[in-house]
């Protein structure tokens, strides 16, 4: 599995569990254990942040989050877009 196009753009953790403790997760976790925490809405008032940023080779990178609850139902959604140029 290539996992090298993913972005932490909703991960609040990420947590690996290695020894007697990966055993709580039954017979296939032989090893180790990665485990991948998403991100919580916390607020009632919905919470938006917003960044971007630029750099050398044309590089730009923006990403937004948008996340909140509504009664016992929280909600948390997130996107992300790089762009490079590299000159040959």
């Amino acid at each position: 599995m290539n996992l090298s196009n993913l972005t932490l753009d909703n991960v609040d953790k990420v947590e690996i569990v290695h020894g007697a403790e990966s055993a709580l997760y039954g017979s296939d976790a032989m090893a180790a254990v990665v485990q991948i925490v998403s991100h919580q809405g916390s607020t009632h008032i919905p919470e938006l942040n917003l960044f971007a940023e630029g750099g050398g080779f044309s590089s730009a990178r923006g990403a937004g989050q948008l996340s909140g609850l509504l009664g016992k139902f929280d909600y948390s959604a997130a996107g992300s877009y790089f762009h490079t140029t590299v000159k040959a």
